[in-house]
């Protein structure tokens, strides 16, 4: 008897509370609903954003952007050319490369779908190697000519140095997303994958 009336306490004061909170109520649940799904929705996204490899890199001493270590800048970027394991040049940023005038003179074909981290084409007129008695020369939409003043042997070599833009900009697999200075010093720099990019229209 004394658990039928407390039953029956409870559904009265659950109806009086219903009718006096209907909207707050409705609102309430179907808020909730609302959130069940798109949580639904987007727990694929975030597991996969969550468990995103990620590379953490310690630097002993005093960098600046310009002398980061070169395993970092290969995450950013390529050149021309890039080493294979043992040493040899190989096709990176170029295609491929002839060679003429007895080793003083090398003409490098460039592909057609290195595109920046801004979304600009990399283009012939990009390559900002500073090495000296060496010229760089735009002669085709896709082609660059280098002409040393006397033949140097490993100079495929020097142009494996990867090619990067103002503020870290390259065209490799990883972009800058945080870069924290101290003066010149890079203090903490993250990188995050390049999504893919659709190619811009050229310039």
């Amino acid at each position: 008897m004394m658990l039928f009336r407390r039953s029956r306490l409870l559904y009265l004061v659950a109806r009086e509370v219903s009718k006096k909170y209907t909207i707050p109520l409705v609102m309430g649940f179907l808020l909730g609903f609302t959130g069940m799904i798109m949580i639904k929705q987007l727990a694929p996204k975030w597991s996969s954003f969550i468990s995103a490899n990620t590379l953490r890199i310690g630097v002993i001493g005093d960098v600046d952007p310009a002398t980061l270590p070169i395993t970092i800048q290969r995450l950013l970027s390529t050149g021309l050319t890039q080493l294979s394991p043992d040493g040899m040049p190989i096709p990176a940023l170029s295609t491929s490369w002839e060679s003429t005038d007895s080793g003083k003179v090398y003409d490098f074909t460039l592909r057609d779908d290195a595109v920046w981290h801004n979304g600009k084409m990399v283009l012939p007129k990009d390559s900002n190697y500073n090495i000296r008695d060496v010229s760089f020369e735009v002669i085709g939409p896709r082609t660059i000519r280098v002409t040393l003043k006397e033949p140097f042997a490993p100079f495929l070599s020097l142009v494996a140095k990867p090619i990067l833009q103002k503020g870290l900009v390259g065209f490799g697999p990883y972009r800058v997303q945080n870069i924290r200075l101290k003066g010149e010093s890079v203090q903490f720099l993250r990188l995050n994958p390049v999504a893919d990019m659709t190619l811009p229209s050229r310039e």
